[in-house]
């Protein structure tokens, strides 16, 4: 999974606002835990989509919090504004060999590609009619990433809430050829492959978030996600679609 998959883990920040909640002390968030199960759709030929397990973690202890698998400090803030270092788990489409159609050839020779470790500074802004987050990260890999997303949510009812977000990502040349490039040692022992080195490129995705409050304590969260790839990413020859679609549902307790 990716940070990219945030979405999978749903916006569980939005669960705080919800008016069922905002019933509980302002000056405590809530602490919620859970648990969901991610559908990704694979980018990579010979690679099937995969289930696996998403936490669904949103509490904050004074400057400290945690969201999902992103963690961060609460370093300067504003009336409507945060700046935070982060720590992020899961960067990148990485893949493993075990992972691959056992009838196919086409990794034969191939390192796995593992996803890496993000750290760097995110930033999140409220624009009163939206939530605006940036972020800016290198990973263990000695890659880049520059992320921003935006999103509203809509308290339907007490109950439900939605929250629709549109995203941009910018990958540097070592992310995308980290995950999608071939190099020469690779090329010469795989006679289906030849060098391919990814430049820099471009993610533009949608995201759609929904959470339903069963009771005081118990929520449900879903979520699902669209992202389209440029074409440093989908001339690859590893890689089989210009697109990834990904699913989440889960529960959660709201402590």
């Amino acid at each position: 999974m990716t940070v990219r998959s945030v979405a999978l883990t749903a916006s569980l920040l939005a669960l705080s606002s919800m008016p069922a909640l905002a019933q509980a002390d302002s000056d405590e968030s809530p602490i919620i835990l859970g648990l969901g199960v991610g559908l990704e759709s694979s980018l990579y030929k010979d690679i099937n989509s995969e289930a696996s397990p998403m936490p669904l973690v949103s509490l904050e202890y004074g400057d400290f919090w945690i969201q999902g698998e992103k963690a961060g400090y609460t370093l300067l803030k504003g009336d409507n504004w945060s700046l935070s270092p982060v720590i992020s788990l899961g960067l990148g489409q990485g893949f493993e060999k075990d992972d691959v159609d056992k009838k196919s050839k086409l990794y034969d020779g191939l390192d796995d590609r593992d996803s890496g470790i993000g750290y760097g500074l995110a930033l999140d802004y409220d624009l009163q009619w939206a939530e605006l987050s940036a972020a800016v990260l290198n990973d263990t890999e000695s890659s880049v990433s520059v992320e921003l997303d935006l999103s509203r949510e809509f308290a339907i009812t007490e109950s439900l809430s939605i929250e629709p977000g549109v995203n941009l990502a910018w990958r540097s040349s070592g992310y995308n050829d980290y995950y999608f490039g071939i190099d020469a040692d690779e090329a010469a022992k795989n006679s289906l492959l030849s060098t391919y080195k990814a430049g820099s490129g471009m993610e533009m995705g949608l995201e759609v978030n929904a959470t339903y409050q069963l009771s005081e304590n118990w929520l449900l969260a879903a979520s699902a996600d669209y992202t389209r790839f440029s074409s440093d990413v989908t001339d690859s020859p590893l890689v089989e679609s210009k697109h990834q679609t990904s699913l989440m549902v889960g529960i959660a307790y709201v402590f």
